[in-house]
């Protein structure tokens, strides 16, 4: 999604600009299309950090421009125009429902534990928060806004799949505009600018990222939750929030965090969160899953729902993975000499409004 939002800014907002992109595998085959298909702003729970990190200035401005973020989304689509990727993508607006465990907050509207027992069919839990949101179908949404870029601008933009790039490299002065090689198994391509956007594989092409930037192994499943449960798909997703734990003995990590969306057609539930082991956690190994995640992520609805109060019967369970930073905010902007190893020029292009970048988990650069 990050690659498809700088590359929709460029050549929106760029005419002269021609722009390749090069793809290590199939289009939108990593975490962008095997996430949960939220659309939605992290502010909420991760606010009280960013306050304690930031200070309550920072932190205002992050969570309004996650808020932002999700806004800019459903504007880029509207400008499309096109019914059929409104109609692929399933992209909607839906109420969020905050589920809370354990703790309760008091800067969103609340329903208390027997009222959300009431009017949302939830048990074993403290309350509920209500807010906006959207949910989507991912894999839909990009490769059909890929599409687009590509009928839109034919004589611009070149993709290249399955042309993994092994280095980048600065180009002799001689070499015209081209300042950088970047080296792929298909061959060399020039370019005058880079821009990477690759997440928790940064390290790979700039080593001084590792230990600053690493790869989070998720988990998501499809899920049927059985008859009783409605079908509130079309107009609702959830999240169920409790305390991070962390179990110095076993090494086990919980993050507190399970995302939930529906598909408002076939009705199937998709849960999504992560509880393992740390060596499993730590991996950008998206062939395997993590064993326990893989495991409670089919007791979420049994366990705070009332209408599934017998086992929900697993459907698939898969993997994806996400790239954090040490502090949790995102690396964007011009590399330094000591990241690249190279003496980078202080050049760059006008700003862009990239639109639909993702917040947490990207690495947008600058060269």
């Amino acid at each position: 999604m990050t690659g498809c939002s700088v590359a929709k800014g460029l050549l929106e907002g760029h005419p002269h600009l021609t722009v390749t992109v090069l793809e290590a595998r199939g289009l939108t085959r990593g975490a962008s299309s095997r996430n949960g298909g939220h659309i939605v702003s992290p502010s909420f729970w991760e606010f009280p950090s960013l306050v304690e990190h930031f200070g309550p200035k920072a932190a205002v401005e992050i969570a309004e421009f996650t808020v932002r973020n999700c806004e800019k989304t459903f504007d880029a689509v509207e400008a499309i125009s096109d019914p059929e990727l409104n109609d692929q993508s399933e992209i909607r607006k839906v109420q969020k429902l905050i589920v809370l465990t354990t703790e309760r907050h008091d800067y969103v509207r609340l329903v208390e534990s027997e009222g959300a027992v009431k009017e949302f069919g939830l048990h074993n839990v403290a309350g509920v928060a209500v807010s906006k949101a959207g949910a989507v179908w991912p894999y839909r949404l990009w490769t059909g806004i890929w599409a687009y870029l590509q009928k839109k601008y034919p004589e611009r933009l070149t993709i290249e799949t399955y042309t993994p790039v092994t280095s980048v490299a600065t180009t002799k002065s001689d070499q015209g505009p081209a300042r950088y090689t970047i080296k792929t198994l298909l061959g060399d391509v020039g370019a005058a600018k880079v821009v990477y956007c690759t997440n928790a594989y940064s390290a790979h092409l700039l080593p001084p990222l590792r230990g600053k930037i690493f790869p989070i192994r998720g988990n998501m499943s499809a899920q049927d939750a059985g008859p009783d449960f409605p079908n509130l798909g079309a107009s609702r997703s959830w999240s169920v929030i409790s305390k991070r734990r962390k179990d110095l003995a076993s090494g086990t990590q919980n993050y507190g965090l399970y995302y939930i969306t529906r598909n408002p057609h076939t009705g199937h539930m998709f849960v999504g969160g992560e509880d393992d082991i740390l060596d499993n956690l730590l991996s950008s190994d998206d062939s395997r899953m993590n064993p326990m995640s893989a495991k409670k992520v089919f007791e979420v609805l049994p366990k705070f729902y009332q209408k599934t109060a017998s086992k929900t019967v697993p459907l698939k369970v898969w993997s994806g993975i996400m790239g954090f930073s040490k502090d949790g905010v995102p690396v964007l902007g011009p590399l330094p000499e000591m990241v690249t190893g190279r003496s980078e020029e202080k050049i760059g292009l006008p700003p862009v409004s990239m639109g639909m970048e993702q917040v947490t988990a990207t690495v947008v650069v600058w060269l």
